[in-house]
C-alpha cells in the first residue's frame, strides 16, 4: 500500500470532487505498448490504464509491466489525482499529485506538480511545470525539483488530431544527490502524437518521444502504440 494517511487523502479527493463543476462523468480505459530500441536488449513495457474525470477533477490508475529481458525490468503502479482551475479565458493552473509504487523493490515515491498554461491561439499553448519529487517511505523527503518550460500545439489532421509538445530545456533546481549540480540543464524532450478515431468510442494512439540528455549528449527513442475506449 502507498505510505499515505488514507483518511487525509480521501478527504482531499472528496473536496476536489465537491468543487468540480457538475458535469457528465467520463471513464476512459486503454492498453498500450512502449518500445525503447536504444535500451539494453530492447525495452518493452505494457501499460493498462484506467481514468475517471468529472468537471475539473480527474484521476487515473496505471500499471506498468516490463518483461525481464535486461536490467530495466519490473513492475510499477501509478495513481494520479489532478485538479484544474480556469483563471480566465486563456489561462489555467493545474495541480497534479502522482503516487508511484515500484513493486519489485517495495519502494514508494511521489510527484507534486503545479502547472501553468496560457492559450496563445491557433492550437498553441505555452507554460511551465514545476515537478517536486519526494519519497513516501518514512519522513517527507524531497529528492529532486525540476522546472519544465513547455510548448504544446494541436491541430486536426485527416480524421484525427496531431499533437506536438516540446519541453525545453528541463532544469534541475535541486537534488539531494551530491554527485549532481543544482541549477543545471538536464533534458530537451520533443513529443509527437497522433490520435486516430476508429469508432465513436475507440481511438488508436501513437506517440513518439525523443528525449535528448544534455549532460550525456545522448538521444533516446520511445515509441508507444495503444488503443483507448471511452465509456
Amino acid at each position: 500500500m502507498f505510505a499515505l494517511k488514507s483518511s487525509v487523502l480521501i478527504a482531499v479527493i472528496a473536496l476536489l470532487i465537491g468543487f468540480s463543476v457538475q458535469t457528465k462523468a467520463d471513464w476512459y480505459a486503454s492498453f498500450s505498448t512502449e518500445y525503447q530500441p536504444e535500451a539494453q536488449s530492447g525495452h518493452y513495457a505494457y501499460k493498462p490504464f484506467l481514468q475517471y474525470s468529472e468537471g475539473n477533477f480527474g484521476t487515473y490508475l496505471e500499471y506498468i509491466y516490463v518483461p525481464r529481458n535486461g536490467i530495466d525490468n519490473g513492475q510499477n503502479l501509478t495513481w494520479q489525482v489532478e485538479y484544474t482551475w480556469q483563471l480566465d479565458e486563456s489561462s489555467i493552473i493545474k495541480l497534479v499529485h502522482e503516487f508511484d509504487r515500484t513493486i519489485d523493490s517495495d519502494t514508494n515515491s511521489a510527484e507534486l506538480t503545479p502547472m501553468y498554461y496560457i492559450t496563445l491561439g491557433n492550437g498553441l499553448k505555452a507554460g511551465f511545470e514545476l515537478e517536486i519529487d519526494y519519497y513516501l517511505d518514512g519522513d517527507f523527503d524531497i529528492y529532486e525539483i525540476e522546472i519544465e518550460p513547455t510548448l504544446k500545439w494541436s491541430q486536426s489532421l485527416g480524421e484525427g488530431k496531431l499533437n506536438l509538445e516540446l519541453e525545453a530545456p528541463t532544469m534541475r533546481l535541486y537534488s539531494n544527490d551530491n554527485s549532481v549540480k543544482d541549477f543545471e540543464f538536464e533534458e530537451v524532450l520533443p513529443i509527437i502524437g497522433y490520435d486516430h478515431p476508429l469508432s465513436k468510442n475507440l481511438t488508436l494512439h501513437t506517440l513518439l518521444e525523443l528525449p535528448y540528455d544534455l549532460q550525456e549528449d545522448d538521444f533516446d527513442t520511445i515509441i508507444t502504440i495503444g488503443l483507448g475506449v471511452t465509456f
